[in-house]
């Protein structure tokens, strides 16, 4: 029952209209694709931007000037993307509280402006919850980072920094349990979902946290998949002196593959978290 309701059924609703998951992919090619081929065309040409002869004003400007772009194209296209996320939860949520039937249609590609908007506000909740949970570890390495700083003591405070490594993969843990809940209460909410703490806290259980596992597995094993083919070709590409055609092939498969892959099972993931959101809240 647990497979078939929080498993099978998300990743068949993801998988009933491939055209709508294509368009999301798309979104996602658009900001991975120039990255990747960025580095495939600094790899084959064998730029070392570490040597002096590269280190000119222009070239770090020009450098600077494209990631920029980059991120800025990222920022935009994946808020598209989880805009469209909280879309998928919406109506999850609505279909089980209305009707108490899930819809297996997923949303139409309507209102970009507004998918736009939910998803930089998505961004930004995310971005702030962060900070939150992240303050101890930034805190602590501050200390840390200003302990040495005035007693050259590296080696003296490295047992802190192992205690500071182990709190950040706690805090790590912690913020992904909370933080998909969040992100779907959101969906239903509004920005205030992000930060109804007690509300989603209440929302966990054993269940849950067998649900994060393994959908995380899912996802990881489906992007390691996707990646394979690339991963080939580009170590072929190595091999071969850095040969330019296939590490430009590797790039395009990879930006191809990756970008529908994920969006594909981060469809199911918030399919899968909305049912048991709804659940628990009905």
């Amino acid at each position: 029952m647990f497979i078939k309701k929080y498993i099978k059924e998300p990743f068949e609703y993801a998988m009933s209209d491939w055209k709508k998951i294509l368009i999301g992919g798309i979104f996602g090619m658009a900001y991975l694709l120039p990255i990747k081929l960025l580095g495939a065309i600094i790899q084959s040409q064998n730029i070392n931007l570490r040597a002096e002869e590269y280190l000119s004003i222009d070239l770090i400007m020009s450098i600077i000037g494209v990631y920029a772009i980059i991120i800025i194209l990222s920022i935009v296209f994946k808020s598209i993307q989880y805009g469209y996320y909280m879309k998928v939860a919406k109506n999850t949520i609505e279909s089980y509280d209305n009707t108490n039937n899930t819809n297996n249609n997923l949303p139409e590609w309507e209102e970009l402006g507004n998918i736009f908007k939910t998803g930089i506000l998505y961004f930004i909740g995310s971005i702030l919850l962060a900070l939150v949970v992240f303050l101890p570890f930034i805190a602590i390495a501050g200390l840390i980072g200003y302990g040495i700083y005035i007693t050259a003591g590296v080696v003296l405070l490295m047992p802190y920094w192992f205690v500071a490594i182990g709190l950040y993969f706690i805090l790590a843990v912690i913020y992904m349990l909370y933080f998909y809940l969040a992100s779907v209460n959101f969906a239903k909410k509004g920005f205030k979902g992000f930060f109804e703490f007690k509300k989603v806290i209440g929302l966990m259980s054993l269940k849950y946290v067998a649900l994060v596992i393994l959908m995380t597995i899912i996802l990881v094993t489906l992007s390691f998949i996707a990646s394979l083919p690339s991963l080939i070709l580009n170590f072929s590409g190595i091999i071969l002196d850095n040969n330019g055609l296939l590490l430009i092939i590797s790039a395009i498969i990879c930006s191809i593959l990756v970008s529908i892959v994920s969006f594909f099972s981060s469809v199911a993931l918030y399919r899968s978290l909305s049912i048991y959101y709804s659940e628990k809240t009905r």
